[in-house]
């Protein structure tokens, strides 16, 4: 009887040895899972999102947003002639205080200092008594290549190198008054427009 006995409690023992061993087993499994983590997950959060989001790698960084720029080049009656880069929307009174302002000598009535700068731009500034250059404000002519200065519109005329709302205004108002150009060369009697500007635009125009 007492053999028996042993032999019952021995088994039990044994039996209470292997639960504890399983119980150890899976609950060390969980404080390994857990490390690290403090409180219990979210109830809007899952375990496998909490997986995802803690396995993940750092986010990228943000776009860095540059700020656009144009570079213009400024000569003549200025103090200091140079190479100038400003803000894109800069306007021509913005380069012209960049440059140290104008000489004193400077027609700055001549210049329209509320004009947009666009990239790679030459701007000259006059001298008093100059024959003002008009920036460089339009589209090369058509595909003909030729424009008529007897029947051009005003849209037309600025299409042409170096004339711009004040020139194709002077040009419609000469042929209004003298009546229709005779020869190309006579466009040279348009006010503000001299040899230079009539040398740009030879090529370009035609009276028939």
């Amino acid at each position: 009887m007492k053999r028996k006995v042993v032999c019952v409690a021995l088994a039990a023992l044994i039996a209470a040895c292997i639960c504890f061993a399983y119980y150890r087993y899976h609950t060390g499994r969980t404080e390994t899972w857990a490390a690290g983590f403090d409180g219990a997950l979210p109830s809007s959060v899952s375990v496998d999102e909490f997986f995802v989001h803690t396995e993940a790698g750092p986010e990228p960084p943000a776009a860095i947003t540059e700020t656009s720029e144009v570079t213009v080049y400024i000569t003549g009656a200025v103090i200091n002639p140079g190479v100038y880069t400003l803000e894109d929307g800069s306007r021509v009174g913005d380069l012209l205080r960049e440059a140290g302002g104008g000489s004193e000598t400077a027609d700055l009535d001549a210049v329209n200092l509320a004009a947009i700068l666009k990239d790679s731009q030459h701007i000259k500034i006059p001298r008093i008594g100059e024959e003002p250059e008009e920036p460089p404000d339009y589209e090369e002519p058509g595909e003909t290549g030729m424009v008529n200065i007897n029947t051009a519109p005003l849209a037309e005329l600025k299409t042409l190198p170096g004339i711009g709302d004040v020139i194709a205004g002077n040009i419609i108002e000469y042929r209004e008054q003298k009546g229709l150009f005779k020869t190309k060369e006579e466009i040279k009697n348009v006010q503000r427009i001299g040899d230079k500007t009539y040398e740009n635009l030879e090529e370009y125009i035609t009276v028939e």
